[in-house]
This record gives C-alpha cells, sequence and structure tokens, in this order.
C-alpha cells in the first residue's frame, strides 16, 4: 500500500492533535472554507482508523464533500487511504481491513489514486484551515 508523502503526513499529524480524548474534532479557522470533521473509528494497539470529512447542507441533511478514511499505522506513523467518498454519489473502497484492522486486500491502481488525492487535499487543508 502506498502512504501518504511526508508534506501530507505532516498535516494529517496536526490533524489527529485536534482530536479530543473522545476521538472527533471540527477544525474550522476560517470562515470561507468548510470545517474539516475528523473521527476516529476504530483502535487497536497498532492502527488507528481515521475518518476526515468536509460537510455541506442540502435540503437539511450534511452532505459529504469529501470524505475520506485512512488506516494510521502507530509504529511507523504513516497514514493509508483506505476509502473515497462524495455526497453518496461515490463510493470508492481501495483497502478492506480484517477485524485486527490490518489490510486484507486492496486495489493497488485504486490506492495509489487515493493517496494522490490525498496529497493535494492535505495542502488544501493545511491552507483553508491555517494548520
Amino acid at each position: 500500500m502506498k502512504a501518504i508523502n511526508k508534506e501530507a503526513q505532516k498535516t494529517f499529524e496536526t490533524v489527529l492533535k485536534h482530536m479530543s480524548s473522545e476521538g472527533h474534532a471540527k477544525i474550522n479557522n476560517s470562515e470561507s472554507f468548510m470545517p474539516l470533521c475528523v473521527q476516529k473509528i476504530m483502535e487497536n494497539d497498532r492502527f488507528m482508523t481515521v475518518a476526515l470529512t468536509h460537510y455541506y447542507k442540502q435540503n437539511g441533511d450534511l452532505v459529504s464533500d469529501p470524505e475520506m478514511t485512512f488506516l494510521y499505522c502507530k509504529a511507523s506513523k504513516r497514514a493509508y487511504p483506505l476509502t473515497f467518498e462524495m455526497g453518496g454519489r461515490l463510493h470508492q473502497q481501495a483497502v478492506e481491513l480484517g477485524s485486527d484492522l490490518s489490510p486484507v486486500r486492496y486495489a493497488p491502481r485504486m490506492q495509489k489514486d487515493l493517496k494522490n488525492f490525498a496529497n493535494s487535499w492535505m495542502k488544501n487543508i493545511k491552507s483553508q484551515q491555517s494548520l
């Protein structure tokens, strides 16, 4: 699997530091851009899965724009994109995890595409949220 690049990883680590002890955060350092919501999904002694999401409201419903999930390896301190979702219209799952959160199957080409998107998105998050 492909991890996000070093610059993106620094931003990802900064985002994780905003999480509360309950495992979530809403980063809203800009009135011009959508807040970033962060949520820990699952965790064990080796890995943590995290969702990062921008939301907007449409007809009273929250719609993801986008949402990505990541596998964070605690030992290497690296993040690996797992899924991408855009407003319920598009869902891509590049990596399937086992019950111990270790990868059991993945689509290399899709996962590489998600990594490339995540690298760009982390630049935007850093800039937009002044991280």
